[in-house]
């Protein structure tokens, strides 16, 4: 019996002795495999963005594992297939424009866990700025040594505006230098050393892509100077009726007073800026204003000459000029039957209105339509119309120094 219970008590022993089998614990991994870290997507080359990882652990089944995908702080809590590929579909703050921070957490049951994280860049989708020129006009005429601005303006859907680069040229002089850049996308070059003939002159913008854009507009530069004084300076000869167009009046203001309220619109038609030094606004009988100082109207624009130049008793109206309605030497606009003419010092009419109380009514601009700005002659009542655009702090329709409302002809 004692051989037993010693048989028994070894056995015993023995399994208490064996040393038990634990499972150490280990972390998960984790890879980001699309996109890679740094790269640039751009719109427009896919409908959503997809990211995909890949995943593993010793001991957790690879689609038990916890996939917590953090874009730009938005959480997303997925999972991954039996071979550890993670897919997300993001929404549609995934391509909006800029950098974006991408984390992956995978978690397995242990609560053990690793992260990846990578950043990507959105960019607009590829293509050519756009690029217009916007002054002057296709097919302008200059004289030689004369100065003329050139302006554009660009845009792109990848690049800002700011960073666009601007580059002018002409065929027959190459670049023109001196480029000014506004924050816009705008840009203006001035020059006076274009060389005889018809030139090209091109607009060309790249972006930060290397992609370019470009506009072109024809530019005559013409010998037609006449030469004055003892020194033979060149100059351009004086307009020829019709260079010169009355545009706009008021002629029987009702917020003001005629003697203050009432004015005149004159339009540019040419591309070179006139100097009104020396003019002079009249009718046939006795009203006549001569310009005294220099008055610029500036090409393809506008003067507008008022009786008062005081804005808190003119109507609200924005002045050039002026023509002292209230004092000899003055224009005065007639409410019944008048003309407005406009002189060149040497008494050549440059333009002339006869109108009539039919023309008008009171409280409003008469305008001329703006298809006729440039088609002499415009003393035709059915080409004339009154305003309804409001911009006058008086409330009266009328548009003093931009174009005019279209008229029902």
């Amino acid at each position: 019996m004692k051989h037993g219970i010693w048989f028994v008590t070894l056995v015993l022993l023995a399994c208490a002795s064996e040393p038990s089998i634990r499972r150490l614990p280990a972390d998960p991994t984790v890879e980001i495999t699309a996109p890679e870290d740094g790269q640039i997507v751009r719109q427009g080359e896919q409908a959503a963005l997809t990211f995909e990882s890949l995943v593993d652990d010793s001991y957790t089944p690879l689609d038990e594992l916890v996939l917590r995908w953090e874009l730009d702080g938005e959480l997303h809590v997925g999972a991954a297939d039996e071979q550890g590929v993670g897919l997300w579909t993001a929404p549609d703050q995934a391509l909006e424009l800029g950098e974006h921070t991408l984390s992956l957490t995978v978690v397995d049951s242990d609560k053990d866990r690793a992260t990846a994280e990578l950043t990507y860049v959105v960019l607009g989708p590829l293509g050519a700025p756009s690029v217009e020129i916007t002054a002057p006009d296709d097919g302008t005429s200059v004289f030689v040594g004369e100065e003329i601005s050139f302006r554009g303006v660009a845009s792109d859907l990848t690049t800002p505006s700011a960073d666009l680069v601007h580059a002018w040229s002409s065929n027959k002089g190459g670049p023109i230098k001196g480029v000014l850049l506004g924050e816009d996308g705008a840009s203006v070059v001035f020059t006076d050393d274009l060389v005889l003939g018809t030139h090209t002159v091109r607009l060309v913008v790249t972006d930060e892509d290397g992609e370019v854009g470009e506009d072109s507009i024809s530019v005559h530069v013409v010998e037609e100077l006449i030469e004055t004084g003892d020194t033979g300076t060149l100059t351009p000869p004086e307009p020829e009726p019709g260079d010169l167009v009355i545009s706009e009046m008021m002629i029987n203001p009702a917020a003001a007073d005629d003697d203050f309220g009432e004015w005149v619109e004159i339009y540019n038609t040419g591309s070179r800026a006139v100097d009104l030094f020396g003019y002079s606004i009249h009718d046939e009988d006795f009203d006549r204003y001569v310009f005294e100082v220099p008055l610029l109207i500036p090409g393809r624009g506008y003067v507008v000459l008022c009786a008062s130049v005081d804005m808190t008793v003119n109507g609200g109206v924005p002045c050039n000029g002026v023509f002292r309605r209230e004092s000899a030497g003055a224009l005065a606009l007639g409410n019944g039957t008048d003309e407005v003419i406009l002189s060149r010092p040497d008494g050549v009419i440059i333009d002339r209105i006869d109108y009539n109380d039919a023309w008008f009514a009171s409280g409003v601009a008469l305008g001329l339509d703006p298809s006729f700005l440039e088609m002499a002659p415009n003393n035709d009542p059915g080409r004339w119309c009154n305003q309804s655009t409001v911009v006058l702090s008086s409330g009266e329709p009328g548009t003093p120094g931009a174009e005019n409302d279209t008229c029902e002809l």
